[in-house]
């Protein structure tokens, strides 16, 4: 089942069975922990600036300056894409 998942260190966020390690932004191993409250991180990205990405093969999320390289759920190298708001709540069903 997929999860909400935070990186510690940097803020990004992350939706997927796994989370990504490295963190695609600040690089710190590990560094994700669960999240239960989704739309509090979803207001603090708006404000920040970073983008939302979409793994093309699962469908995975990830809210930062960059999208992972290797997907942690599906384990495919290079597959997000930067999508849009309206895209990334369609997905969330928000």
């Amino acid at each position: 089942m997929k999860k909400f998942w935070r990186c510690k260190i940097c803020g990004d966020l992350h939706w997927g069975v796994s989370f990504p390690s490295p963190c695609p932004t600040c690089g710190f191993k590990n560094s994700y922990y669960e999240v239960k409250k989704v739309r509090v991180w979803y207001l603090f990205f708006k404000i920040t600036g970073k983008k939302f990405w979409r793994c093309f093969v699962c469908n995975d999320l990830h809210f930062g300056k960059h999208g992972p390289s290797l997907c942690p759920t599906c384990k495919h190298k290079e597959a997000y894409v930067e999508i849009s708001e309206k895209e990334f709540k369609t997905i969330l069903d928000l």
